[in-house]
């Protein structure tokens, strides 16, 4: 009998500690840092996210399809103001998380970052990193979708709101975090401009590793040309991966960018998280509105 307590007794020890465990923090790109595993296909795919991660069965989830004939259209918004975003970075870490290829500037001092305000949004966001998702072929990568068709990868430029000081706090509230969302489409010739940033690939082809490239392109090279980006799109949604918060401010530009079919090759030779196949199609479903506005946004009539 004894023996029987000591072990139940272990037992409940053993219980308490497992679950005593957090989840994991998210992690830069907006996914976790740690167990449980997620992926994008089979029993932990995005089918299956929302047993593990009960915020990703929530009714403001992303990505979604835009219906263009369904929008609601907004004028009279200020323009954008994209500050410090011509300035290069000091420093980069590139890295493979398993899930996508993200890339920071290793400052932490928020007033060397790059953020934005206008737009529509109500304070200052400052950068957190930029990443992409894409498919297994040019014909498909994108998250969002256009009246049902995608393009060939989608780059995602994370910020949070100033006043919560990180990402991770900012994570905890519902205006916290805002997504530039810009469409790739695949193209004959390189962007020569995005080029150091495919060759930074290559020295993170395997699973968590990391690269300091030694490059000078600033974060306005990532989106359309100045003068199309007063035309985008507007929701209120989520991280598209887990722990789905829903704490995203969507801005969409209309006008995609884009990278040679080459370029785009050299994101499928990253391994992904189980450390044995390519890291492809690492993009969410679309999911339901529920209900919600999407406004397309023209800050040009301002």
């Amino acid at each position: 009998m004894a023996s029987l307590n000591v072990l139940l007794t272990l037992a409940l020890i053993l219980e308490v500690w497992v679950y005593a465990i957090p989840l994991g923090e998210p992690s830069p790109s907006g996914g976790l840092a740690g167990n449980p595993v997620w992926s994008y296909e089979g029993n932990s795919g995005p089918a299956f996210w929302h047993e593990a991660f009960p915020r990703c069965g929530g009714e403001n989830q992303s990505p979604v399809d835009l219906k263009i004939e369904d929008t609601t259209h907004w004028s009279g918004r200020l323009p954008f103001t994209f500050g410090r975003y011509n300035v290069s970075p000091p420093d980069v870490t590139v890295k493979n998380n398993g899930h996508t290829v993200v890339a920071t500037w290793t400052t932490k001092d928020m007033d060397k970052l790059p953020f934005i305000k206008g737009g529509g949004l109500e304070g200052v966001y400052v950068f957190s990193n930029f990443h992409f998702h894409w498919g297994s072929d040019d014909s498909k990568g994108s998250e969002h979708t256009f009246d049902g068709d995608r393009y060939a990868a989608e780059l995602h430029l994370v910020h949070f709101k100033k006043d919560y000081g990180t990402l991770s706090k900012a994570l905890k509230h519902k205006d916290g975090v805002v997504v530039l969302g810009v469409m790739v489409e695949a193209d004959d010739n390189d962007n020569e401009r995005l080029q150091p940033f495919v060759d930074a690939l290559e020295e993170v082809v395997e699973l968590g590793t990391e690269f300091h490239p030694d490059y000078n392109i600033p974060l306005d090279a990532l989106l359309p040309e100045e003068e199309d980006r007063h035309l985008f799109f507007r929701y209120q949604g989520s991280l598209t991966t887990p722990l789905c918060n829903e704490v995203v401010t969507w801005t969409l530009f209309q006008t995609p960018i884009a990278l040679s079919s080459n370029q785009l090759a050299q994101f499928r030779a990253l391994i992904g998280h189980d450390g044995l196949h390519h890291l492809q199609d690492n993009f969410r479903p679309v999911q339901p509105l529920n209900g919600r506005e999407v406004a397309f946004v023209d800050t040009g009539s301002y």
